[in-house]
């Protein structure tokens, strides 16, 4: 379980380290508004790549053997950026950072659902939601902090990522876990599993988790504070580490909520909670008011995150796990790569009232579609 918190705590910070940062790389290195989004995006959408061709390989020839060299790649493109010359080096080394980092996120819940069962595994899917809050939340101030030195500075932290792969390869045990079938009849177990409609809408929640996360808070969030309020990276990083600390604590504390509710209501509520408060954005007057909702925005990803991945893997049977939680994976990155430039779309029709208006409409949108589909499911059971 360390590991996997670790490596959960170091890959995480793809983001979380550069959103406080975004104001000043944009100053750095003139970009405009419309266009800042783009490293988000460089970053998520490699994953759309690399998950697939690593569920297939980590279920074909062990997990050691893929993710050792991911998180490498991870981090050895991540901290090159501090070198990037202009914003076009930056995106392709932001491009192969995402490779590794896509891949990474999906084999750590693979971890989860290999080691663990029952509420012990909720359990896990809490603590691991919870570190990986929590090192979003020290991670924004810090890069921050660094962003002051230096808009490159904050990169240096992807470093972090090189001894710990050196750990994961003396820790890790290599064991195959379907190395009987052939590809195209693994392909096939999997497309059979993924048919299932309940697999199939619970895949529709990590785009829609993510678009919001990426597009509006990790993208332009940071942005909105910065020019509304004019406050400084290492405000906006304060600011921002607030919604994934009250995500951690949150998520501490999963095994106990799904005692009291059933997980496709916490997950249903976590959606309503952030709609609802992602419409009121518009409507605060002050920088340091801020915290209030985006500290609301963290208490229902915490729960919403969790819930949904413990609902997926119940769904996916242990040989085609690795199948099932990498088309999670490349909907999750699909959601991060879309998000910026999404909303830098509803940026451009209508600036920022449009970007959190529009969002709010899209949640409550599949949060009706959710409800809908995990009714019909209980009421069959």
């Amino acid at each position: 379980m360390q590991l996997i918190i670790i490596i959960t705590i170091v890959t995480m910070m793809g983001g979380s380290v550069i959103s406080p940062a975004l104001p000043v790389i944009q100053k750095a290195l003139a970009i405009e508004t419309s266009r800042i989004g783009l490293l988000m995006t460089a970053f998520s959408l490699p994953g759309l790549i690399s998950i697939p061709i690593s569920g297939i390989m980590t279920d074909r020839f062990g997990r050691k053997k893929v993710i050792v060299p991911m998180l490498l790649l991870y981090s050895i493109a991540g901290s090159l950026c501090f070198f990037a010359p202009n914003f076009e080096i930056l995106l392709l080394l932001r491009f192969l950072s995402g490779l590794g980092a896509g891949a990474l996120a999906t084999l750590s819940l693979i971890l989860i659902g290999d080691l663990f069962r029952d509420t012990e595994q909720k359990e896990a899917l809490g603590y691991r939601t919870s570190f990986g809050y929590f090192s979003n939340g020290i991670l924004p101030v810090f890069g921050g902090f660094l962003a002051i030195v230096g808009w490159n500075y904050p990169f240096l932290l992807f470093a972090l990522g090189i001894p710990i792969s050196m750990v994961a390869a003396s820790v890790l045990v290599n064991e195959r876990i379907n190395s009987d079938s052939t590809i195209k009849e693994y392909l096939i177990e999997v497309g059979q599993g993924l048919s299932n409609v309940r697999t199939a809408s619970l895949l529709t929640v990590a785009p829609t988790l993510m678009i919001i996360n990426q597009g509006i808070l990790a993208t332009f969030l940071p942005i909105y504070i910065g020019t509304k309020f004019g406050a400084s990276a290492v405000v906006i990083g304060i600011i921002i580490s607030t919604r994934v600390i009250a995500g951690s604590l949150i998520a501490f504390f999963m095994g106990k909520l799904i005692k009291i509710a059933r997980e496709e209501w916490l997950l249903i509520t976590s959606m309503i909670m952030l709609a609802i408060t992602i419409l009121f954005l518009p409507f605060v007057t002050s920088t340091w008011f801020m915290i209030i909702p985006v500290m609301l925005m963290g208490f229902a990803l915490g729960i919403g995150f969790p819930a949904f991945q413990g609902l997926l893997i119940a769904e996916a049977p242990k040989e085609l796990r690795a199948g099932v939680m990498s088309a999670n994976g490349v909907t999750n990155r699909f959601g991060q790569a879309v998000g910026p430039i999404a909303a830098g779309g509803l940026f451009a029709i209508g600036g920022f009232n449009t970007v959190f208006f529009g969002a709010s409409l899209f949640l409550l949108i599949m949060t009706i579609f959710l409800t809908i589909n995990f009714r019909n499911y209980i009421s069959t059971k």
